[in-house]
């Protein structure tokens, strides 16, 4: 597990960013103990896939971890009214 520490290369100060490579088998589990131990305002996680994205979004909610999801299949309306409640702090985890 790798912490990123180079504050002069973050666009917003006091953001945390983690690196871990991990096997597809896993990333579920690291995630989840990554959610469990970190103190948060919000994350935003990026996955490879919408597949991916709608089976992690389901997995969070299920773990109660309240997430949304935000993919390019839906429509732009549907894009930016998930995003403007992650905005609103009315989920925390994207």
């Amino acid at each position: 597990e790798i912490y990123v520490d180079d504050e002069s290369k973050l666009t917003l100060h006091g953001l945390q960013q983690y690196y871990v490579k991990l096997t597809e088998a896993q990333k579920n589990r690291k995630l989840n103990d990554l959610l469990d131990a970190l103190d948060f305002n919000q994350v935003v996680i990026f996955v490879n896939g919408v597949r991916r994205c709608k089976e992690l979004n389901k997995l969070l909610n299920e773990c109660n971890f309240p997430s949304m999801d935000i993919y390019g299949g839906m429509s732009q309306e549907e894009r930016l009214d998930r995003y403007n409640k992650f905005k609103e702090y009315k989920s925390r985890i994207l």
